[in-house]
């Protein structure tokens, strides 16, 4: 992950890039007797570029 990070020029340490990733959140909610709804919160520009850098 160091590698990937430096390669990719972010100036991010793993810690501090998995601080960034740690704010995505994943919900699921089931109302009454329905099915489940899933979905993952808003990707930020910063946790784009997490996942870019990591390919």
């Amino acid at each position: 992950m160091r590698a990937r990070l430096h390669a990719a020029h972010t100036g991010l340490s793993p810690e501090r890039a998995l601080e960034h990733l740690t704010r995505i959140q994943h919900h699921r909610i089931r109302i009454a007797q329905g099915d489940a709804v899933t979905g993952v919160s808003a990707i930020n520009a910063g946790q784009a570029g997490v996942f870019s850098a990591l390919g």
